[in-house]
């Protein structure tokens, strides 16, 4: 939680992420990887492209 110093109210709160969360995350990053290495180069930098 991030409050105002002087007056105590409450600005924002933020929540972390779990253990649990964060292996998840590698798992789909990996399956991304995967993926995304057999992808043609062409269509790949089409993609990297509309990124920027």
């Amino acid at each position: 939680m991030t409050s105002n110093p002087f007056t105590g109210e409450e600005i924002a709160t933020f929540k972390a992420a779990s253990l649990e969360d964060l292996n998840d995350a590698y798992v789909a990053l990996e399956k991304a990887q995967q993926e995304w290495s057999m992808t043609n180069p062409y269509p790949m930098s089409y993609i990297i492209e509309q990124a920027v």
